[in-house]
């Protein structure tokens, strides 16, 4: 007990933090990526950053779908070391199987947003890094060899290439599997991925059934989530739940471990945010303090717990089905209120108090 206001003051003046981190945080489960860091210096381009400025929130203003200046991030396309993507069961189940050379064909599908050309974006990275003899690039996917095994990706099945027609593309790149059934089919020693919003799939192949009448059967068992074999992968990224919690050894929900608590942590790694340090703003910025507080050992696990829950009801209503890209954007809003720095400093400098106070996430206060 104080006997003044002065003396109570003066003892809350000494604390570092308004909270008490545990004695060790908890390890991740499932072998989270983390951030490359960016260039040296922080800026994307490897110069030396500008003053009062950070080239990574620039880029979670890109990320947000109602920017301003620019969305181009919504359509996966970040810088390198800014790269937001995380690991996902697809990467760790599907990559291995793939080299083992399992499926012949794997079809990615799902809705505009789902994740789907990123994902085979990261398989590519990932044979590059492995030492994969690639070919000239294509308009609309690679070809590379990996020990021996031939791949050809098509990142966007509803895409023309120059001249070439959308079904011309479709029928080139699912011709060595037509036929009624599976020994037809010229499959050996190559691996094809596609990815395609499931309406394109369905209505290319309704339309093309009697050349691939066995394919077709086998993408429909698999959009409904039945077992086709191995030659196929049907990969519906529809029933995929950003906010779904993978079971430890005892059957319990992991906290911390859904898609949305991940891609929080990876917005908001500390190498991300390291030219915040020596802004004019840095003790103030509430976009530096809503980065700081989702990464807090004691306050981030309960902020993130809370923002999944939000997501979670939004779920469970039934009316919206939230795709990596919706993610993405909400979370950059949420950290940055689709502000870049030089915006975030003019702000402050009008004096606009209440909207501010309105950029802090949701439950901040609580």
């Amino acid at each position: 007990r104080f006997n003044t206001a002065e003396e109570l003051l003066n003892a809350l003046e000494t604390l570092e933090s308004v909270r008490v981190a545990p004695a060790s945080a908890p390890q991740p489960t499932l072998g989270q990526q983390r951030p490359e860091p960016p260039a040296e210096g922080g800026d994307v381009q490897g110069g030396p950053p500008e003053p009062n400025s950070n080239s990574f929130v620039a880029h979670l203003q890109t990320l947000y779908s109602q920017s301003r200046r620019s969305n181009r991030g919504t359509r996966g396309l970040d810088p390198h070391t800014m790269s937001v993507y995380v690991e996902t069961a697809l990467d760790r189940e599907l990559v291995p199987a793939l080299r083992q050379g399992r499926h012949a064909l794997v079809v990615v599908t799902g809705n505009a947003g789902d994740g789907k050309t990123a994902f085979l974006e990261s398989v590519e990275r990932h044979a590059r890094d492995l030492g994969a003899e690639f070919e000239s690039a294509r308009p609309n996917g690679t070809d590379f060899t990996l020990a021996g095994h031939r791949f050809r990706t098509n990142h966007d099945g509803s895409q023309d290439e120059g001249e070439t027609s959308g079904d011309d593309v479709l029928e080139e790149f699912f011709a060595p599997f037509a036929g009624t059934d599976e020994s037809s089919w010229q499959v050996q020693g190559e691996t094809r991925l596609i990815a395609i919003n499931e309406g394109r799939l369905i209505d290319f192949l309704s339309h093309h059934h009697s050349r691939f009448p066995h394919l077709a059967k086998l993408a429909n068992l698999g959009l409904a989530g039945n077992a086709i074999g191995q030659s196929v992968a049907v990969v519906n990224l529809n029933a995929r739940d950003v906010t779904a919690r993978p079971l430890d050894a005892d059957g319990e929900p992991q906290d911390g471990e859904s898609l949305l608590e991940r891609m929080l942590d990876r917005m908001t790694n500390d190498r991300f945010w390291e030219d915040c340090e020596s802004c004019d703003l840095a003790a103030v910025c509430y976009a530096r303090h809503n980065a700081q507080t989702f990464q807090h050992p004691a306050a981030g696990p309960q902020a993130k717990r809370r923002l999944r829950r939000v997501y979670e009801l939004t779920q469970l209503r039934g009316k919206l089905h939230i795709t990596l890209r919706d993610l993405r954007s909400a979370l950059a809003y949420t950290l940055t209120s689709g502000r870049d720095c030089a915006e975030i400093h003019q702000l402050y400098a009008a004096g606009e108090a209440q909207q501010v106070l309105d950029s802090f996430y949701f439950s901040a206060h609580l």
